[in-house]
């Protein structure tokens, strides 16, 4: 059986050949012979010149580990070249990679921030968060038509959960300083709204009456409304209306109700003022 590779074969004539050996091994005797040279005794010996008893090589690893353990952390002004000749610079370069990494995400993120307080950025992130809601409604209601070939089972209330998940972008493009904003954060919950149910004439595919997207919805529209007014804004309410209470027709047919009640209401009251203002 060859012999396990020891600290005391590293001295070699420098015409002899190394036999190839396991980095790790190289490493560890390295870092042994150095300890063992700054304590002041052999790589055989323990502490105060004792020598080790007798044992096998896993023996003299567990006392290596212990003895490694015990040791104070700190750095090291000079250390035998062999321990730096073992180390792995693989790790080293590692490190380096991942921290480029970082430093290219935090870039990404300051480039992205700055973006976003750009007054012309509102109208491409609005246009965005509309093809992103369009998608993820089209791509469940071909879950829907497809039910009768599918596992899984998509129904009203799961397009209404997706559609939850972009009410936060909403609020967020409210806060962009420009003068578009609420306009199209308006028109996006108008959006958000006729994409929130898919197709109710599968029967199988009314869900439940869970739909966590219309009530925030709703309050975020009626919200939306009165922050138009206060800033001075008009537009077709009456078309707007129509479309949400064609829209309560259709969905309450099959048994989701009620359907944006608040808005509703905001926007009746403005068409009857503006009614009234006529005559």
């Amino acid at each position: 059986m060859p012999r396990r590779y020891r600290p005391a074969a590293t001295v070699q004539p420098a015409t002899a050949t190394r036999p190839d050996v396991h980095p790790s091994i190289i490493y560890k005797a390295a870092r042994r012979s150095s300890i063992s040279a700054l304590l002041g005794y052999s790589s055989r010996e323990g502490p105060a010149g004792k020598h080790r008893r007798k044992g096998s090589d896993d023996d003299y690893d567990k006392e290596d580990d212990e003895l490694d353990a015990s040791l104070p952390r700190k750095k090291l002004k000079s250390v035998d070249k062999s321990v730096l000749e073992a180390v792995d610079l693989d790790d080293i370069q590692d490190l380096e990679r991942v921290k480029a990494y970082l430093n290219d995400a935090l870039c990404y993120i300051n480039q992205l921030g700055d973006a976003l307080a750009r007054p012309d950025a509102v109208a491409p992130l609005a246009g965005k968060i509309s093809w992103d809601m369009s998608d993820e409604s089209e791509g469940l209601c071909d879950e829907i038509y497809n039910l009768g070939y599918s596992k899984t089972w998509t129904t009203s209330d799961n397009v209404s959960k997706s559609m939850e998940k972009f009410l936060p972008d909403i609020e967020e493009l409210m806060t962009i300083p420009n003068p578009d904003t609420l306009r199209l954060a308006y028109e996006l919950v108008i959006q958000l709204s006729r994409d929130s149910f898919g197709d109710l004439d599968v029967s199988e595919s009314c869900g439940f009456g869970d739909r966590p997207s219309d009530e925030p919805a709703d309050l975020l529209l009626r919200r939306l409304i009165r922050k138009r007014l206060a800033a001075g804004e008009t537009w077709n309410w009456k078309r707007d209306l129509k479309v949400l209470d064609d829209t309560c027709k259709h969905v309450g047919a099959y048994g989701i109700e009620p359907w944006y009640p608040k808005s509703r209401r905001a926007l009746r009251e403005l068409v009857s003022k503006k009614a009234g203002t006529r005559r």
